[in-house]
């Protein structure tokens, strides 16, 4: 199942030409909305989801740890992965996004309510829980890693070591000098899905049959992911506080 892995190795590797500071967390102030130093991405964009606490100082949003992640991907013991990922965020997720949300509406002025909306590492995180524990509609999340990763299938097109440098190849051209940090995360995902297209007709080798239903099973995560990430962020209704806007401004 490596193809969805290869999403996170791809954004990890753009993002690295963007970090800086140190590998050490120094204690953040209170009220922040997210740290404005650049640091080694972990997991997803951990300056975003640090901040992320309760009125007591305890973490307070969860999404699918990378070691939960690495063990979705593999397809020996893909079932009890999902099991044990779902069983470790879904209880929770919808107070996870109510904390991001409460977080928002608190902390944040509007300019920073879109840093966090478009913030493709972030994002990235929020969607595939989002995609496990309350997917779009006749859409199986493990259904579909299932079906992308037999053998021949739509993993062993997009996810080998090749695959990956080609891929995050064509997201660096397709960015056309864009700061990593910019790019939003639909835009993003677009871009990965656009460049899957030449794997795919490469791997096919003049397969009809087989390219047409690649190409569907890729149409198919993005329009997913994409739903995914509207159907979380339409529930943030509250604008952010017209006072903390002023006081950015006055900044």
């Amino acid at each position: 199942m490596a193809f969805l892995k290869t999403i996170q190795i791809v954004l990890v590797v753009i993002a690295v030409g963007v970090q800086s500071g140190e590998s050490r967390r120094s204690r953040l102030p209170p009220n922040l909305c997210y740290s404005e130093i650049g640091l080694m991405y972990e997991t997803f964009s951990t300056r975003f989801q640090h901040p992320l606490v309760d009125a007591t100082g305890q973490k307070c949003y969860k999404t699918i740890s990378k070691r939960r992640l690495n063990t979705m991907y593999t397809k020996s013991v893909m079932d009890e992965a999902f099991a044990n990922a779902s069983a470790e965020v879904c209880p929770d997720w919808s107070n996870s996004k109510k904390c991001l949300f409460r977080h928002l509406e608190s902390r944040c002025n509007s300019t920073q309510v879109e840093r966090f909306q478009e913030d493709s590492l972030f994002n990235y995180g929020l969607t595939m829980a989002q995609l496990l524990c309350d997917p779009p509609e006749n859409f199986n999340f493990l259904t579909f890693v299932k079906e992308g990763a037999v053998e021949d299938g739509f993993g062993a097109c997009t996810g080998t070591s090749d695959a990956n440098r080609e891929l995050a190849a064509c997201m660096s051209k397709s960015m056309n000098g864009k700061d990593f940090t910019s790019v939003s995360f639909q835009e993003t995902v677009r871009g990965i899905h656009q460049c899957y297209i030449p794997l795919i007709k490469s791997c096919s080798q003049g397969n009809t049959t087989k390219e047409v239903h690649l190409l569907g099973l890729s149409n198919q995560l993005e329009q997913a992911r994409l739903a995914s990430y509207d159907a979380v962020w339409d529930q943030f209704k509250v604008p952010a506080s017209p006072l903390l806007d002023l006081q950015n401004l006055l900044k």
